[in-house]
């Protein structure tokens, strides 16, 4: 249920010229980690901007007690959707977390 959204809202966001899934899952482990955890703080801080609450939300999602689980289910994700970018990834499960990032 949760990636019913992924197959009907974001397929045009999947453009095979851009960096994708499939290319971030070919990095070593460690990359992946900071890499997810940069994205995590940049996506924060820039939903903070427009609404603390939602910024707030969005980090305590991604940097709570359950971070390896998160790292876990976005990399899950990125495996069932290789062709899409891993944007797509953190903003719907974020999205679907803590609501949309603009009303």
């Amino acid at each position: 249920m949760l990636y019913t959204g992924l197959i009907f809202t974001l397929p045009a966001l999947a453009d095979e010229a851009q960096f994708t899934n499939k290319d971030f899952l070919q990095m070593p482990d460690a990359h992946k980690k900071f890499w997810i955890q940069g994205a995590m703080r940049a996506l924060g801080a820039v939903s903070a901007r427009n609404n603390t609450q939602h910024g707030k939300c969005v980090t305590d999602w991604y940097f709570g007690e359950k971070q390896a689980d998160r790292n876990g289910l976005i990399i899950g994700s990125m495996e069932k959707y290789p062709s899409y970018s891993p944007d797509v990834i953190f903003i719907f499960l974020t999205e679907q977390a803590c609501g949309k990032y603009y009303n």
